[in-house]
């Protein structure tokens, strides 16, 4: 899909492009449209990089020096070299090692996502011996 609009942050001068839904039906843009498929991506981008940075500040100030807010910040910068690799990928018009390195760092970040996420919900319960009715 990067290979339509290789202009950041418009997609060739335009918030919106205007052939976003050529298809029909509709909802076959969503799949089978490149030029929708970027821009429900950016929207999406847009999105995670502003909850992250929303994230970041506010447990920042609620939990100041806590692992929680280092967490949330540590993500916020994994959001943000994501966001970088994946503009780049963009302007460079998507050569195999950047697309690849984006994609790969994907599972860095949804991976690091799902142990903060993790880490909210307290310690993991100790071991404990199971006794045996005899």
């Amino acid at each position: 899909a990067g290979l339509s609009y290789n202009t950041w942050p418009l997609m060739d001068g335009r918030l919106v492009p205007g052939d976003l839904l050529l298809l029909e039906p509709a909802w076959r843009n969503f799949f089978e449209n490149p030029k929708t498929v970027q821009f429900v991506h950016r929207i999406g981008a847009y999105t995670v990089f502003a909850v992250a940075l929303w994230h970041m500040i506010a447990t920042r100030r609620r939990l100041p020096g806590t692992t929680h807010a280092r967490r949330a910040t540590l993500l916020f910068l994994i959001v943000l070299v994501q966001a970088s690799i994946g503009i780049g990928t963009l302007l460079m018009q998507v050569p195999l090692h950047m697309a690849l390195t984006h994609q790969g760092f994907a599972l860095v970040l949804l991976g690091f996502a799902a142990a903060h996420w993790r880490g909210t919900k307290g310690a993991y319960p100790l071991p404990h011996e199971v006794k045996l009715a005899s």
